[in-house]
């Protein structure tokens, strides 16, 4: 009992000197990060166990150590040290268990073991203002949706024979497409929008995805444009699907859209776009 005290009191020391409480969040970076971590804790246990249902497991226990980490330290680099630190803990008790004959393995317990590793004794301060507790309310959401997204994604590429990318390229690639974007509409209020629209995205063929990833980037980024200039968000919608059907065929001759975009590009920037933003303009000046 003494030792394990000194353990929690160790733990808490190392964040505590980790903690920066005067650090201005990135919400939008914040979210992004979240995304790296559930993908490393799925893809890294699934390549080491080869079952879907410890793979999910441990990205669930990383949802919510981020989340614990990241409001009581404010700390990024800590937050995803300390995630990558869970995956590693929870696929060595894996395999340890495993390597002492032992059929069937107690989850919480195993997510108790890792939380008591990582999370510690922390209690949740509420030093930050009132601004920053309520953008990071509407980024755990948002993470909540695309948690569950990538859940149900993950489940289809992995029962495939064969798969065209490797897992890691595969969700880096949605990630680092639609992070930023789906982060800028969830902020103007419109997560039904989101998660109807990452549905339709699972309801599509395994390779069609990349397209599909690819238009929602588009359409999204049209959106909000849209909605800087009319603060509408129904007309918004509409305008935004309408110009993208209307000039579909535009886009396939100018951008091979059926491989992801590169990420390091911005879409914006790029000739199929400009002439998308033109088209949007002038519906939106009728």
């Amino acid at each position: 009992m003494e030792d394990y005290q000194n353990d929690n009191n160790d733990l808490l020391n190392f964040i505590n000197k980790k903690k920066q409480c005067d650090t201005e969040p990135v919400p939008n970076q914040i979210f992004f990060l979240y995304t790296k971590s559930i993908r490393i804790a799925i893809i890294n246990t699934y390549e080491q166990q080869k079952t879907k249902s410890l793979a999910i497991s441990c990205a669930q226990l990383i949802h919510n150590i981020f989340w614990l980490i990241y409001n009581y330290s404010f700390n990024t680099k800590l937050t995803m040290f300390m995630c990558e630190r869970a995956v590693l803990l929870f696929n060595e008790y894996i395999n340890i268990s495993k390597n002492y004959g032992n059929e069937t393995i107690n989850m919480p317990d195993v997510h108790q073991f890792i939380i008591n590793k990582t999370v510690g004794p922390l209690k949740i301060s509420s030093t930050r203002t009132k601004k920053h507790r309520t953008d990071i309310i509407a980024v755990t959401k948002l993470s909540q949706i695309f948690e569950g997204f990538i859940y149900k994604l993950f489940n289809k590429i992995v029962d495939l024979d064969k798969f065209y990318y490797t897992y890691d390229i595969f969700m880096e690639s949605i990630s680092s497409i639609l992070s930023n974007i789906l982060y800028k509409i969830n902020h103007i209020g419109m997560d039904e929008y989101i998660t109807a629209e990452l549905e339709n995205i699972l309801s599509s063929d395994i390779l069609d995805v990349p397209r599909e990833v690819n238009l929602l980037k588009i359409k999204l980024e049209l959106l909000l444009h849209s909605y800087h200039k009319t603060n509408d968000i129904k007309k918004s919608t509409t305008y935004a699907t309408d110009i993208l059907n209307a000039n579909i065929d535009t886009i396939d001759d100018l951008h091979d859209i059926n491989e992801f975009f590169d990420w390091n590009q911005n879409i914006i920037d790029t000739d199929f776009f400009h002439k998308l933003l033109l088209d949007l303009n002038n519906m939106i000046n009728i």
